[in-house]
């Protein structure tokens, strides 16, 4: 069954993400063991709101929406998905303007707000070993953020990442904690023939605390150079899950812990899961 976790960090910060990838990269939202399943298609849409976001590249900051954020998640079999995640649009209301590599290319036809379309994110995931109370599960995630917002916006990355991560999943007691680790291949948006060595990291942990209701908390972020699009990013999330069938609802409070990432935020998602067809044999 469905568990996506677009989680938040209790054990660090009171106050999102997902979270998923955006315009300027955020770090990768965390991934669970398990999958779809055979056939079963999800989808979830959310809205994501951070205040005093930094644009590194641009010089620009202020407070963003992510606005109709998508997300598909297929079961290819019942080992392996198919992620496809992208956004509608990203909408900042603009507070500062500081000189950055990029400013002398921006094109706002509105100097307190500018907008573009979210980056999109193809991945798979491979389940390797599903998780039992004597052994933790296993899976594999390989992904691919291809840009889509550009330069003139002053939200664009306008490079290509590749992302290959390990996932581990194990219930404790009456809670369950996943951790992702892995690495990344960084475009640099300054050298188109330059990549950038990047570590990506999350933990996660959930627990019931009443009838269809589930607290969630976690930390993802990624490790780089101290550059304009490259540098370390890092969110911390924490809210509650309310799961009903095939629907379920999560609202998590947001704290960005760098710069880039913004203050206190809120993040409000939707997802619903199906059965959509029967894999060949």
């Amino acid at each position: 069954m469905f568990r996506r976790l677009f989680v938040a960090a209790s054990m660090i910060l009171p106050a999102f993400h997902p979270g998923s990838a955006s315009a300027q990269p955020r770090p990768l939202p965390i991934a669970t063991v398990e999958g779809a399943g055979a056939g079963n298609v999800t989808l979830e849409t959310s809205v994501d709101y951070t205040r005093d976001v930094f644009y590194t590249l641009s010089g620009l900051g202020g407070d963003l929406w992510r606005l109709a954020l998508i997300r598909i998640d297929m079961g290819l079999s019942s080992i392996a998905d198919f992620e496809l995640s992208g956004g509608l649009r990203d909408h900042l209301s603009i507070k500062a303007r500081v000189p950055a590599v990029f400013s002398d290319v921006l094109q706002l036809s509105d100097p307190t707000s500018t907008s573009a379309f979210d980056d999109i994110v193809v991945a798979t995931k491979i389940r390797l070993r599903a998780e039992r109370p004597e052994a933790p599960g296993l899976a594999v995630r390989f992904g691919t953020r291809l840009p889509n917002a550009k330069h003139p916006s002053g939200l664009g990355q306008d490079t290509t990442d590749f992302y290959g991560s390990l996932i581990v999943g194990q219930p404790i007691s009456r809670a369950h904690v996943t951790a992702n680790a892995g690495f990344g291949v960084l475009g640099d948006p300054l050298r188109g023939d330059r990549r950038v060595a990047s570590f990506l990291y999350g933990v996660a942990i959930r627990g019931p605390i009443a009838s269809r209701v589930t607290l969630v908390a976690g930390v993802d972020g990624r490790t780089g150079p101290r550059e304009p699009g490259l540098e370390s990013r890092a969110i911390a999330r924490a809210g509650i899950e309310w799961a009903r069938g095939p629907v379920r609802v999560e609202l998590d409070g947001t704290r960005g812990l760098t710069v880039p990432d913004g203050h206190l935020g809120a993040a409000f998602t939707v997802g619903y899961a199906f059965h959509a067809f029967t894999p060949a044999p």
